[in-house]
């Protein structure tokens, strides 16, 4: 131990040096130094100099060095070069960075960050989920700034537009590092899975850049296993852009910028059932058998249909659909970085994009393409400062915009022209489709007008402190979230036809898609919630104010033994409307009551959310550490859970926004068993309170969610740049929310004709008669996870690198969402219980990175510069939650499973249609829940295909000149062209009920999301 030992760490990019002495103890932090490679050099008279070069920083980790210093002699220096793979002594938190180069040189389908967070154990490739925490338990930031969109809780640069290809799309050109930490100490919050931050690559004293160009077509792909003739599916994908950095100021005052451009185009690929003309035909024949007029108002209604598929036959999956998609965004970065001088420095960085994107949503025709204009800003101002050798502040600002709308591309048509009078004015972004539905087919119009700006901003600021065997972390946190959302959901209406109101509802002669057709011949609107419509005013602007402080230790109790502990104290206030726009909330007690200014609070103020660490690395040996922790973590709720909440199966409320209360009332009007006729008002008007109308509420015992993480485990190293690690990882969802129906229908009895449920009343009907559904949202579910989790770290070894990951887990939890999800039945929670929505066995994940040798002594041009990547990805199914799809309980939610009758795995069918639909279980082993019950199955009760993929690139520098080279690449996605399923559909009154008809596609992002046939990328890009 030599204390006052003077440190000093330089910069090798851009020559900046940064001074520390060590402690009374011998020890030493330098914190918050910019990423990159150091020299650090460790000096004390009487003692040899040691110099120790090759020292990365990276992000999210702690960079341990032991330096051992001799008796002085001749004032000798000694000089070492740091290990490239070390062992974490001294942090307990579970992290994995993605280096510069791998950032840069992995396949990646769509150039898509999003993809690297599975290269970490424990993350579902597919949801994003990490350690068992819902998808939304992730907070995303970018340079340390907030990059999470709060309406959903995830990621606000590269968000999904539509389909989930990126709206956005952050260069990777761009960025420097990419890490995910979880289990982290108490300076990290916010959300209880991980923390997910970027960051974007510095200017150093060298001018460096590449210009480049992506170029994706479907003449190098591999066909469909669903096509119905041997045209390959469209699928064109072009990115180009720059990048360029380098001093201003030598030494002193650095910028790096980027623009990049992406144009692409996707032709849908997948099965489905037009109502075609000979569809029609048939109807209308069922309808003269039972002497039911044809509805005028229905025959104009297909026009709504595009007419050239018409003349397709009256068979199931008619249609191939192969309409295009088209998506396009313009994305740039701008970075400043200034040594103010050796005790002060500066970062400023800001990122702007824009983009636009029709593509399907649900509705396979282009006229109901959903568009989607996306904007987005990200700005972060970093400055840190060395106050003394022991005490480094950084203080940190940020603001994240996020703005994006969506609606029909085509608006042209017109219900009350047609006869459907739905009282919506067809003037303005109201115009256009109704949501219209026959079951078993493809529906008419897919979005209605929505849309938010989602603007929040923060200010952080975090102390570092060393003092002997100390090293203290002190900060503090405020956030500002403001939330202008226009989510005018269902305001055009909602019409589904089931095929349960005909007379031919029991003919079991007639296939369930034909019974659908001939009740929307009829124009028998279903019994089940068939019409609804929402009237009033939605747009709201809401606003949330957070507050955190930490206070955090690392204690070298010995030169073994590193104990890390601290508390985070987390104040999320409850969410409020802005100026004096109403929201309310809805509970059994009190009715409706406004909630914020002039109200009551929308949930009671939760202020004992305290978050106790702890953590310990205890360096067992030279080369093997056993490290574990113990954490409380809080978890932000989305604002979706209660704001915007659409698509409720039950007719219920979307939200706080959409009561039939207070001084702006919106009523989720629902009309069941109604007959369409030309221009009668289907809903009544709002002058008069209609009844049957949904209601929203947050529990008055609502708390912020928790989640407690843990894990054990051991880290080896196997040679100085090869270490392993091993370990149980589990965590424990506390509190988590869940929307609950509390108003069913109960007292239904089955019909004369034994084919569904009549009769009954909604539980408070006696109390509160003009109100349907009720959804209230409380925090009342749990989440359990428990998994092994193993990883391989290679760097460089006779020009091998390699990232591997393996996970057996578990995650059970009894709901793994809020938004438009709901329970069976309510009233018995246990029965949910079962595996999480993204729940996923085993997982595996590779990255592979190999520099060849040159091939022999002769034409270096062509024989040096060789690379070979590749991206490995397996991993097990995810459940499949089979429902019913109509109201077998007669609750009127319309959540009721199936009832199991057979051997789902035996006997199943096999293809018939050569490139059609894939019979994945046997549909005779299930039933539709018997009437009066739930189904007799639990929730995700069976899994669905699993997934292999390879992704595979060769790479081809060839140097033009010293400085610049360039370098070609060959990236193929699927290598093996594995078919990779997409799941079947689970819906039991679906003609495809346990059919796979199409393959996966990451994110659903068709053509650029991972998992589909083979394709191939071409690039090129220029280096100096």
């Amino acid at each position: 131990m030599i204390p006052a030992a003077g440190v000093q760490a330089v910069n090798k990019g851009t020559n900046i040096t940064f001074d520390t002495t060590s402690t009374e103890a011998g020890e030493f932090l330098l914190p918050n130094l910019p990423l990159g490679e150091y020299t650090v050099t460790i000096k004390k008279d009487g003692f040899q100099t040691q110099k120790i070069d090759n020292v990365e920083v990276a992000v999210s980790k702690t960079t341990n060095i032991t330096a051992k210093l001799g008796i002085a002699s001749q004032g000798t220096i000694v000089e070492i070069s740091a290990t490239a793979a070390t062992l974490e002594t001294t942090s307990s938190s579970l992290a994995s960075v993605v280096t510069p180069r791998q950032v840069q040189d992995m396949p990646m389908n769509g150039r898509d960050f999003r993809q690297m967070l599975k290269l970490n154990p424990g993350v579902s490739p597919t949801s994003g989920s990490v350690n068992g925490n819902r998808g939304s338990g992730n907070n995303y930031q970018i340079d340390g700034a907030d990059n999470n969109d709060a309406f959903h809780n995830g990621t606000a640069v590269n968000q999904g537009g539509v389909s989930g290809i990126a709206g956005t799309l952050l260069p990777i050109e761009a960025i420097d590092q990419f890490a995910i930490v979880s289990n982290a100490s108490a300076e990290m919050g916010r959300n209880g899975g991980s923390n997910v931050n970027m960051v974007i690559k510095s200017g150093t004293n060298d001018f460096h850049g590449t210009a480049y160009y992506f170029n994706r077509n479907e003449a190098l792909a591999a066909l469909s296993p669903f096509r119905t003739n041997d045209t390959k599916r469209v699928m064109r994908n072009n990115q180009w852009g720059f990048s360029a950095g380098g001093p201003i100021v030598k030494n002193k005052l650095f910028f790096f910028t980027t623009l990049e451009a992406q144009k692409a185009i996707a032709g849908l690929n997948f099965l489905t059932t037009h109502p075609s003309t000979a569809w029609a035909n048939q109807a209308r024949q069922v309808l003269t058998q039972y002497n039911v007029p044809v509805s005028t108002v229905a025959t104009n209604l297909l026009s709504f249909w595009p007419s050239r598929y018409n003349n397709l036959g009256a068979t199931n999956n008619n249609l191939a659909a192969n309409d295009r998609a088209d998506y396009d965004s313009y994305n740039g970065i701008g970075k400043i970085d200034y040594a103010i001088s050796s005790k002060h420095q500066i970062s400023g960085r800001y990122f702007g994009g824009t983009g636009k994107q029709a593509a399907d949503a649900g509705v396979p025709y282009r006229e109901y393409f959903q568009v989607a204009p996306s904007r987005m800003h990200n700005i972060a101002i970093v400055q840190t400062s060395t106050l003394s050798p022991r005490l480094v502040s950084q203080l940190l600002l940020g603001v994240n915009y996020f703005k994006q709308t969506f609606n029909d591309l085509d608006l042209s048509p017109n219900p009350i022209a047609a006869g459907l009078n739905t009282g919506v004015p067809q003037d303005g972004m109201l115009g256009g489709s109704p949501t219209l539905r026959i079951t078993g087919f493809a529906g008419a119009s897919a979005t209605q007008p929505l849309g938010r700006i989602d603007t929040s901003g923060h200010i952080t600021e975090n102390l570092s402190y060393t003092i002997g065997r100390h090293s203290f972390k002190f900060g503090g946190e405020y956030r500002r979230a403001n939330f202008d959302v226009f989510y005018d959901t269902n305001k055009r209406g909602s019409f589904t036809f089931d095929g349960a109101r005909g007379p031919w509802a029991t003919d079991t002669s007639l296939s369930p898609q034909l019974r659908a057709m001939a009740d929307f011949m009829a124009g028998y609107i279903s019994a089940t919630n068939g019409a609804t419509i929402v009237r009033g005013q939605l747009q709201r602007d809401y606003r949330q104010n957070t507050y955190d402080w930490w206070i955090h230790d690392n204690f070298q109790v010995s030169r073994k033994l590193n104990l890390n502990f601290g508390v985070r104290y987390s104040y999320v206030g409850p969410l409020f409307a802005a100026k004096n726009e109403p929201i309310t909330s809805f509970s059994i007690a009190n009715g409706f009551q406004l909630a914020g200014k002039g109200g009551i609070d929308l949930w009671p103020k939760d202020m004992n959310n305290f978050a106790p660490r702890f953590g310990f690395a205890y360096n067992v040996a030279s080369k093997t550490v056993i490290r574990g922790s113990y954490g409380f973590f809080y978890d932000v709720p989305p604002l979706n859970f209660m704001v915007a909440n659409t698509g409720m199966p039950n007719g219920g409320s979307a939200g706080i926004h959409a009561n039939p209360a207070g001084p702006d009332p919106v009523f989720t009007i629902t009309r069941s068993s109604v007959n369409i006729e030309p221009g009668v008002a289907i809903f009544p008007s709002t002058a008069t309170a209609p009844t049957n109308v949904g209601a929203y509420g947050v529990s008055r015992d609502f708390r912020i969610p928790y989640i407690q993480n843990y894990n054990f485990n051991v880290q080896h190293q196997l040679s100085g740049s090869t270490v392993i690690q091993a370990g149980y990882v589990g965590s424990k969802g506390t509190k988590l929310s869940l929307l609950r129906s509390i108003n069913p229908i109960v007292g239904a009895v089955p019909n004369a004709a034994g084919t569904g449920m009549t009769g009954g009343a909604r539980m408070y009907a006696s109390q509160y008669p003009t109100l349907g559904a009720i959804n209230i949202l409380e925090t009342i579910a749990n989440s359990n996870y428990n998994s092994l989790q193993t990883s391989v770290r290679t760097t460089r070894v006779k020009g091998f690198t390699l990232n591997a990951n393996y996970t057996l887990g578990k995650s059970l939890d009894n709901g793994s969402n809020v938004r438009n999800a709901l329970a069976a039945n309510s009233f018995n929670l246990r029965r949910e219980y079962g595996p999480s929505n993204f729940d996923m066995r085993h997982i595996f994940t590779a990255f592979a990175l190999y520099d060849v040798p040159q091939l022999g002594n002769f034409a270096p041009r062509l024989t040096k510069g060789w690379q070979l990547n590749a991206l490995f990805t397996a991993h097990s199914g995810e459940p499949l939650d089979l429902t019913s799809g109509t109201n077998r309980s007669g609750s009127g939610d319309n959540r009721d499973r199936v009832d199991v009758i057979g051997q789902w795995n035996q006997n199943v069918p096999v293809q018939t249609v050569p490139n059609g639909a894939v019979p994945y279980f046997n549909k005779s082993a299930f039933a539709a829940a018997a009437l009066g019950t739930y189904g007799n199955i639990g929730r995700d009760s069976f899994y669905g295909p699993g997934f292999n993929a390879v992704d595979f690139s060769v790479f081809k520098e060839t140097p033009i000149t010293e400085r610049i080279r360039t370098q070609f690449r060959v990236e193929i996605f699927n290598l093996f062209n594995r078919t990779n399923y997409a799941n079947p559909t689970t819906a039991f009154n679906s003609a495809n009920f346990g059919l796979i008809t199409a393959t996966r596609n990451g994110g659903s992002a068709p053509g650029i999301g991972f998992g589909e046939p083979r394709n191939v990328q071409l690039a090129l890009k220029l280096i100096w």
